[in-house]
C-alpha cells in the first residue's frame, strides 16, 4: 500500500487555501475521491518538496558547520 500522507497533506493545505475550490472555481473532490493517477502526482509534488527542502536544510548545516 503506498503511502500518501505528504500528498494528502498538500492537498489539503491547497483545499484551505483556495477555499476547497480548483484552479477553475469548482469544488474540490475530497481526497478519497481523486482516484489514484491524480493521488500519485500529489504524492511526486509532496516528495519534490521534501528532497528540495531536506537538501537546502542540509546545506545550511553544512554552512553554519562549516564556519
Amino acid at each position: 500500500m503506498e503511502d500518501f500522507t505528504l500528498a494528502k497533506i498538500a492537498y489539503e493545505a491547497y483545499g484551505a487555501f483556495t477555499g476547497w475550490k480548483t484552479y477553475n472555481g469548482r469544488d474540490m473532490p475530497k481526497w478519497d475521491d481523486l482516484g489514484l493517477p491524480i493521488m500519485r502526482a500529489w504524492q511526486a509534488a509532496a516528495e519534490e518538496v521534501r528532497l528540495v527542502s531536506r537538501k537546502e536544510y542540509i546545506e545550511e548545516l553544512e554552512r553554519y558547520i562549516l564556519k
